[in-house]
């Protein structure tokens, strides 16, 4: 039995993509490169637990898109979602009841990684760095605010 919340209404979730797809495009140029990247680790999570095969099409169909503004390679992303859905958050179910807490600890975890692929890709940079951070303290709130 599942916890029914936002996430699970298909035209909530396309119209979040949509809006997460706009916002970095816009902001991609502007500011801030990837933002709100664990709400679609979210939708993502959710499509695979309950087994939303069509949102999911369009949630990997997004995470293509974000990849291509940010200038990963495809699929990076993806690969990312599914190691960490497949390896570290059965281990932190393990050690966590509340399935809130572990969206948080996800959060530091998808932006860790972000942060290596971005290290491997242009090296050490203090503004690369500086902007995970920022992404990372707004995920938190948008999480806090929105699910």
């Amino acid at each position: 039995m599942y916890k029914i919340n936002k996430l699970d209404n298909p035209f909530i979730v396309i119209f979040f993509l949509i809006a997460i797809i706009l916002i970095n495009l816009i902001f991609s140029t502007y500011f801030i490169p990837i933002f709100l990247l664990t709400i679609v680790f979210i939708i993502f999570n959710n499509c695979i637990n309950k087994k939303f095969y069509y949102q999911l099409f369009f949630t990997v169909l997004s995470i293509l898109i974000l990849e291509n503004l940010q200038g990963f390679q495809p699929f990076t992303i993806v690969f990312l979602f599914l190691l960490i859905y497949m390896f570290v958050k059965p281990s932190l179910k393990k050690i966590f009841a509340s399935s809130e807490i572990i969206n948080y600890i996800l959060v530091f975890h998808i932006y860790f990684a972000i942060w290596l692929i971005e290290f491997f890709i242009y090296g050490v940079s203090e503004s690369i760095t500086s902007i995970i951070f920022i992404n990372l303290i707004l995920d938190i709130l948008v999480i806090g605010l929105l699910l």
